[in-house]
Formats: C-alpha cells, structure tokens, sequence
C-alpha cells in the first residue's frame, strides 16, 4: 500500500513523465517544438534545433548548452556552442562549436525562445511539449 502511494505520488509530481515540473530552480527536462524549432533538454545537456525552411535564407541552427536550470521568473539561459549549416555545411559566417546563449521563458507550459541568431529579422518561437517529427536539417 506505502509503495503504491508513493509511486502515485512520484507520478504526480513528475507530470506526464515526458517533461520536468517547471519551478524555479528545476532543471528543465523533456522535448517541445513548433514547426521549425525544436528544444531537448536532458539531465546532462541541452539541444535546440532551427530547421531550415524551403527556399529561405534561413540556415540550420544547432545550439548545445549544459543543462537548463530556470530561474526564480521560469527563464533559463546557458551558454552553448553553435553549428549553422546551409546545405549540410558549417557557414562562413559561424565556426561549429563557437559561443552561443541558449535561453528562453516558460509562459503557461510552453517554453518561449527568441531567434537571437537571425540578425536580419529577430522573432520568438512557441515551443509545446513534444516532438512534431520536424525533418533535420538537409545535408
């Protein structure tokens, strides 16, 4: 009966089991995406994953953080390394392993992150939990 309770108890606290409890001072765990962007985040490490668009300018965006904590707002930010690849290549432009902030806000289960790498026209992108099956990046 006790280990019943507390596997029920466990259950509760860890939601769905496919994301962390989003409170200040958790890690953030599990997997969200939009049509285009796609966030994991794990124990260990954190991946957020651009896919390019056909005929955009837009190239792939890979940046790849140590773990996400969130804040007493529910914001996280870490500092990871950054891929872009145009047509299966790094660009000009960036260095694979190169410097790069991954943040973002958690507003009402949905994990909010800007497109700080788009220069040109800077948007933020509405994650939900799970993975849409967005196609990789062309190479």
């Amino acid at each position: 009966m006790l280990r019943t309770c507390l596997l029920v108890a466990l259950a509760t606290l860890s939601g769905s089991g496919c994301s962390s409890r989003m409170v200040p001072g958790a890690l953030l765990i599990g997997t969200w995406s939009s049509a285009r962007v796609k966030l994991t985040a794990t124990r260990t490490e954190a991946t957020l994953t651009s896919y390019a668009v056909a005929n955009a300018t837009v190239p792939c965006v890979t940046i790849t953080s140590p773990p996400l904590r969130l804040d007493h707002s529910l914001a996280f930010g870490a500092m990871g390394a950054i891929a872009v690849r145009q047509d299966g290549h790094v660009t000009d432009g960036y260095t694979h392993d190169r410097s790069y902030p991954l943040m973002g806000r958690i507003r009402d289960g949905r994990i909010l992150v800007p497109h700080t790498w788009m220069v040109e026209v800077p948007m933020e992108d509405t994650l939900r939990p799970g993975d849409r099956g967005i196609p990789p990046c062309r190479n």
